[in-house]
């Protein structure tokens, strides 16, 4: 199966990374192609990595949002880079990580792609649990 993943970043980082790269191993040791899809930065966790090329800014910086403030939440330029790597690598599913862009996902959808990102979904479904129990709760003992 080809199996492209895609990360906020392409190194290690911080936990989505490491969740990120290690699946990326895990997948390519159980015999799919899996490729890599992630913003331009510094040392790639390989080195000179062939689909780099396909990399967007990273628009998360403070010097790059102020340059550009609707690509925080569109970016164009990452769903016109996607697409066309999803053009080479022909990919069976995407899995989504760390979101870049939700424009990324639509490229998914038009181009009839399955995508799974249940991850990132539900940890902010969890964490929104998790914060109306505890507020709640302080709510009902500071009232009796």
């Amino acid at each position: 199966m080809r199996i492209l993943i895609e990360n906020e970043v392409f190194k290690h980082q911080g936990g989505s990374e490491t969740i990120a790269i290690h699946t990326f191993e895990t997948l390519k040791k159980r015999g799919h192609e899996v490729f890599f899809f992630a913003t331009k930065t510094d040392n790639y966790y390989i080195k000179d990595y062939e689909y780099s090329k396909y990399f967007p800014e990273n628009v998360y910086s403070f010097k790059n949002y102020i340059k550009n403030p609707l690509a925080y939440y569109w970016n164009f330029e990452a769903v016109k880079l996607f697409k066309k790597m999803l053009i080479e690598v022909k990919p069976d599913i995407v899995h989504f990580n760390l979101l870049i862009s939700p424009s990324i996902v639509k490229a998914c959808y038009d181009m009839s792609i399955i995508n799974l990102f249940l991850y990132f979904l539900i940890s902010i479904i969890i964490g929104l649990i998790q914060y109306i129990q505890i507020n709640y709760f302080k709510v009902r003992t500071i009232r009796k």
